[in-house]
């Protein structure tokens, strides 16, 4: 099927997004099955949930957010205005009409197909500079080099430097790096995948090294990922770094289902219930999950985190106690409220 052949694809099905992301997609699949990337049908999702949830609240932020991610998808694997493309850049441009035509786009996409770039971060993603820790284990993380990043921790740990220290500067950063650096082609998933795993081994190494277990808990937290959510180490991190300050955290992982939720809210009492969302197609999960919490414990305080809150706008839209993409906040606001 020729370039045209699909752009009067695209033309003629705009009145319905779905129909038309539906046929260019299954039109795709069946004529490129040797060429189109498995990585599409993410990105794909990715586009759809900012364009959703975006529209949901009226807020074009998050449609923007939507857009950079397939902007960055056709920058870092260079092959500007394939097929599948028009009609991704058709979807988004009826999604957000007012940030320019398709004309428009394709002519800026196509100054910038040859320039090496990275996914943008929008000052939202904590940074990892030359020379810094989080530089290094980056580096050991992209050679497989087990040894040598338990190595790191352990030099890190005898200079005395605090667990929420490496979290929030070394591991913290490294994750949202190793992240662009897939959305832009230049790591693999297995490097992506690896880097994830790794880091939860180093966090349970150093847990066992320096967390006072004998302590009376100052109060009790509940902390969980939206159902649907499966990236959890940022809730991983708070939960830690609240046992750290006295707290007892009980801590449910990733993805868990809102009906157990409801179970375990009834059966247990919490000062504070910390939900997460990365993914931006989880915030309505998020938000049952909250909706719930005050249902079942009135008295409890009701915190939303996670990538999906980055956006300001959005965020300050939810119904709340806090709601906050960064964990100091977190911390702070629950150490003020226990007094």
């Amino acid at each position: 099927m020729r370039y045209g052949e699909f752009s009067s694809l695209v033309e003629a099905g705009r009145a319905s997004l779905r129909r038309l992301l539906g046929e260019g997609d299954a039109l795709l699949r069946e004529r490129f099955s040797g060429f189109y990337p498995g990585e599409m049908e993410d990105v794909l999702s990715v586009a759809l949930e900012h364009a959703m949830v975006g529209r949901l609240f009226e807020d074009a932020e998050v449609i923007s957010m939507g857009r950079r991610w397939l902007r960055a998808y056709c920058l870092g694997r260079r092959m500007p205005f394939e097929p599948f493309e028009v009609v991704l850049l058709s979807a988004m441009e009826e999604l957000e009409p007012r940030d320019g035509s398709l004309s428009g786009m394709r002519d800026m996409w196509e100054a910038e197909s040859s320039v090496e770039k990275e996914a943008p971060s929008e000052g939202v993603f904590p940074p990892c500079p030359r020379g810094s820790l989080c530089e290094d284990l980056l580096g050991k993380l992209r050679a497989f080099d087990k040894d040598g990043a338990k190595a790191m921790v352990d030099g890190l740990l005898e200079r005395g430097l605090p667990m929420d220290r490496i979290y929030q500067e070394v591991f913290r950063p490294v994750l949202y790096r190793v992240g662009d650096l897939w959305l832009s082609g230049t790591v693999s998933v297995s490097v992506e995948h690896y880097s994830t795993a790794m880091v939860q081994y180093l966090m349970a190494y150093i847990y066992l090294k320096r967390m006072p277990f004998a302590v009376r808990p100052r109060a009790r937290v509940l902390v969980l990922c939206a159902q649907g959510e499966e990236h959890e180490l940022g809730s991983r991190m708070v939960a830690d770094l609240l046992e750290q300050r006295g707290f007892r955290s009980d801590y449910l992982g990733s993805s868990v289902p809102i009906r157990d939720v409801a179970d375990f809210l009834s059966a247990n009492d919490y000062f504070a219930v910390l939900i997460s969302a990365s993914m931006v197609r989880n915030v309505l999960s998020a938000l049952e999950l909250a909706s719930l919490a005050r249902r079942r414990r009135p008295r409890s305080l009701v915190v939303l985190g996670g990538l999906a809150f980055a956006y300001g706008s959005l965020a300050s839209k939810v119904e709340a106690d806090l709601v906050s993409f960064e964990v100091d906040p977190v911390l702070a606001f629950l150490e003020a409220r226990l007094g």
